[in-house]
């Protein structure tokens, strides 16, 4: 059985691909957002404090951290739930299709079992593609397979790499 795992920071589904490319939702996941009153709105939140006098700043670099660590927190669930499937024997490969840089938080997270599984990495995002026209995009991107990366694991434009998935060297 193939998985595929369509993920962004705050939304994740996980779907069985048939031979044939019908797909089938297996799971689907919404990640809480805090929508209330944030540092905009409310100075006295933990996490927002204002410059120095004169400077009319503030730091949101809590807030920032925050949210890091929610989306580590939900990758780490979705990655709990993948290795225990693998586990069952629930898919023999997976493609994880997701928007940087969830994908990475998710695949640091895998287990050693889903990681053995994982066919392909795609860095994009189709969290929001209507389902009518999902099978299409899937396609589409297994067709043109990862995209290249930069050697750190994130993916560079098409148009930038070498032709073997490297960056071109600088005077090249």
């Amino acid at each position: 059985m193939h998985w595929i795992v369509i993920a962004s920071a705050s939304r994740a589904r996980v779907l069985h691909r048939a031979p044939d490319g019908t797909l089938t939702v297996l799971q689907a996941f919404a990640q809480a957002e805090d929508h209330g009153a944030g540092p905009r709105t409310d100075p006295d939140r933990r996490g927002w404090r204002f410059g120095r006098p004169g400077a009319g700043g503030a730091s949101l670099a809590a807030r920032v951290d925050s949210h890091r660590r929610e989306h580590r927190r939900f990758a780490a669930e979705l990655a709990a739930l993948l290795e225990r499937s693998a586990r069952t024997g629930a898919f023999r490969d997976l493609t994880v299709i997701g928007t940087e840089p969830f994908v990475g938080h998710l695949r640091q997270a895998l287990g050693p079992l889903t990681r053995r599984r994982v066919r392909g990495v795609l860095g994009l995002d189709l969290c929001h593609v209507a389902w009518a026209d999902l099978r299409d995009r899937v396609d589409a991107a297994l067709r043109a397979g990862p995209s290249p990366t930069d050697g750190c694991g994130r993916p560079t434009p098409r148009a930038a790499c070498d032709g073997h998935g490297r960056a071109p060297r600088p005077g090249r």
